[in-house]
């Protein structure tokens, strides 16, 4: 993290070099790979948005040395999301084909199974994604906007409030309209909550990373046990939450026998839902004791391993439901890059802002 920041024209430059590259190869791998990193860094940035309004709305006390940090992670909000928007654009103009269904040139050529999805959605699917995306960009940049005045903190309060309202009543379509209906026969009741948990514990694992890591480099100065042990906290309760709800949506499909229910694990690999289950629950169960919640390397190295299973998880849900990808070529690993690295450079560019206006340091 020095203090050399990258500026906007290369972020936007590695963005366009991103689509360069797909477009050029226009390979099925290599699209559904980015989209699933795309979605996958814009879960962990909307997490820790979600996180920092939370905090505001609760007026909690003990998490104001934080609010910088979540709000570097969540910078990566407005990029990501326009990246999004982009990939179902061109989605729903047949430029790729990602969700089979959405093609707006297309909508006679489907199965009857599909065709109510394909009458309900296309150009709406568009609209609603572009007005959802287009508000959460506003929200992030007002929030940021308030949050840097004085005596402004009725405003926060209020709009952290309407955020949470505003979120509540879209994350089932931010569930369903960018990873659900990649199957256009599975349908699931509680799979946004399942999703919510996800990008929660996400974001408060990175969250603490950048803490522990920016305190190593001595650029926060309040840091204390008290601090860890609570985001060790929120890490174990959140991904005790995941876990419980993943129980229940397994035991529901189990227990229902609904075809488009169990379709969900028809196709899946067993061992590595095992894996994820064992990086996703049962590693961060060694949260439950004290001593471990406040040593920085071990909170550290747990919430690395939490960020390693639920990028596994999201692989999970999405890369079983394409049927013509090859993953064994060494290229496919380019568009990951790029998204990983865009995404750290947009952090570390806010980071970096912060320390350099004496904002950082409480």
């Amino acid at each position: 993290m020095k203090h050399n920041s990258p500026s906007i024209l290369s972020i936007v430059l590695l963005i366009i070099l991103l689509f360069i590259i797909l477009i050029i190869h226009n390979d099925p791998t290599l699209w559904i790979l980015s989209y699933i990193n795309v979605v996958y860094f814009n879960f962990i940035s909307i997490g820790s948005l979600l996180f920092l309004n939370i905090q505001y709305a609760t007026k909690s006390e003990w998490s104001k040395s934080l609010i910088p940090i979540i709000l570097s992670i969540s910078s990566f909000t407005p990029y990501g999301c326009i990246i999004l928007l982009l990939f179902l654009i061109m989605n729903a103009f047949g430029l790729i084909k990602i969700f089979k269904w959405l093609n707006i040139y297309c909508l006679n050529n489907f199965n009857n199974n599909i065709i109510n999805k394909c009458m309900f959605h296309s150009y709406f699917y568009i609209l609603r994604n572009f007005i959802i995306i287009s508000t959460i960009i506003y929200l992030y940049f007002y929030l940021n906007k308030i949050i840097n005045k004085k005596n402004i903190h009725n405003n926060v309060y209020k709009t952290s409030i309407i955020f949470l309202i505003f979120f509540y009543v879209i994350s089932t379509f931010i569930s369903w309209d960018w990873i659900m209906f990649i199957n256009t026969h599975w349908n699931n009741a509680i799979f946004s909550w399942y999703l919510l948990s996800s990008y929660i514990t996400c974001g408060i694992s990175i969250i603490t990373i950048y803490y522990i890591l920016l305190n190593k480099e001595k650029k926060i100065n309040n840091f204390n046990s008290n601090h860890l042990h609570d985001l060790s906290n929120y890490i174990f309760s959140g991904s005790l939450l995941w876990g419980y709800l993943w129980f229940c949506q397994f035991l529901f499909y189990w227990y229902s026998n609904i075809p488009e229910e169990i379709i969900f694990f028809v196709n899946r690999n067993n061992y590595i839902l095992i894996i994820i289950i064992l990086l996703n629950i049962v590693v961060p169960f060694l949260l439950i004791n004290k001593k471990f919640k406040k040593n920085k390397k071990i909170v550290f190295i747990i919430s690395i391993i939490i960020l390693v299973g639920h990028y596994l998880n999201i692989n999970y849900i999405i890369l079983p439901e394409e049927k013509n990808i090859k993953l064994k070529n060494i290229y496919n690993i380019i568009p990951i890059v790029i998204i990983t690295i865009i995404f750290i450079m947009i952090i570390n560019r806010k980071i970096n802002k912060l320390i350099k206006n004496k904002k950082l340091l409480f």
